[in-house]
């Protein structure tokens, strides 16, 4: 009976102990998201609307913006985008703000980098009356994007197949150049114009490019087929000439680019897939400028072994902007539907 009765009293210390225990985290783990107050983030943490991610390393990162690739709660792997405002004018937090409005648009929609979550510290600062309006961010204010994860960039794609020493593979060309075709035709069909069209802005996904970045994007007004851009934004070797002539600005000097812009930078983006490099990467940065702009520069084509592939290319750089054509015409151009072989 004294046995019994010594085991008894030690299984109610043991319960006891298992309370306190329990309390202790509990109370721990409301200490802790007390202590993360709006900071959102720690060392190996960031949480998104509540919901708690754990950083596996950072992929990549730009002026005021980093990316981590990121793994959810539930075992889900996404890239977390975090942008810190601080320091930054109105119009770049507005053009964060912008991108996350695009991406909203175009959720569901295949070849375009899905939005999972996003969450702004502070959404006071996009109003036009708010104390930043008409000067730089002083707050720490974050915004927080869980988008898609991507195994690897257009960019970093061509980088290794331009190390390797290979004919060309038409079948791989076929393949991305549709992709990156429906997705910019995505865009269009939503009066979108990127304006920033260059191969490290398609992401491999599961064996699909998908269209990212939409931070310089502009909407076109339903009654224009232009956009205006504030800056001659854009990366050079995938600019169009209009977007460097003064001749396409309005009566304020703004640039005014339309859908034939992003369907020049796409004539680059598949020469590079072709050629292993942009039309006019082998000149200085004024060289660039002067023969982007020059209407009677000739691009040179080497021969390759479908001249259908210089057809796209050439119709895609033709210096007129009329005379280019439109997605749905490069979507039914002879290249991207071959002839089977002929039978044995």
């Amino acid at each position: 009976e004294e046995l019994h009765s010594l085991r008894s009293q030690q299984q109610e210390v043991k319960v006891a102990e298992g309370a306190n225990v329990h309390d202790k985290v509990v109370t721990e783990s409301k200490e802790s998201d007390s202590s993360r107050g709006k900071t959102r983030e720690n060392a190996n943490f960031v949480w998104v609307n509540n919901k708690r991610y754990q950083k596996l390393g950072k992929i990549g990162s730009g002026g005021s913006s980093h990316v981590f690739k990121v793994i959810a709660q539930d075992c889900t792997i996404y890239a977390l985008k975090r942008i810190i405002l601080k320091g930054r004018d109105h119009q770049t937090a507005c053009g964060f703000h912008q991108e996350i409005e695009y991406l909203e648009r175009l959720k569901g929609k295949n070849h375009i980098i899905q939005l999972i979550d996003y969450e702004v510290t502070d959404k006071t600062i996009f109003r036009s009356d708010s104390a930043a309006a008409h000067g730089e961010i002083l707050n720490d204010v974050r915004i927080y994007m869980v988008l898609e994860y991507g195994e690897i960039d257009l960019a970093r794609i061509l980088e290794r197949k331009k190390s390797e020493d290979g004919q060309l593979d038409e079948n791989w060309l076929r393949l991305h150049w549709e992709h990156i075709l429906k997705a910019v035709n995505t865009i269009h069909e939503e009066r979108i114009v990127h304006a920033d069209l260059k191969p490290a802005n398609f992401l491999l996904v599961q064996g699909a490019l998908k269209l990212i970045d939409f931070g310089i994007a502009k909407a076109i007004q339903n009654d224009t087929t232009n956009i205006v851009r504030e800056s001659q934004v854009g990366t050079l070797n995938y600019m169009s000439p209009e977007a460097f002539l003064m001749n396409s600005r309005d009566e304020q000097g703004t640039v005014k680019c339309g859908r034939a812009s992003d369907i020049w930078s796409l004539g680059c983006i598949l020469y590079q897939m072709v050629y292993g490099r942009t039309p006019f990467s082998h000149l200085s940065f004024y060289q660039k400028i002067r023969e982007i702009t020059n209407e009677n520069h000739v691009i040179n084509f080497p021969p390759v072994s479908n001249p259908l592939i210089v057809d796209v290319m050439k119709s895609c750089l033709m210096w007129d902007k009329d005379k280019r054509p439109r997605i749905p015409q490069l979507l039914e151009h002879a290249f991207l539907k071959p002839r089977p072989p002929p039978p044995p």
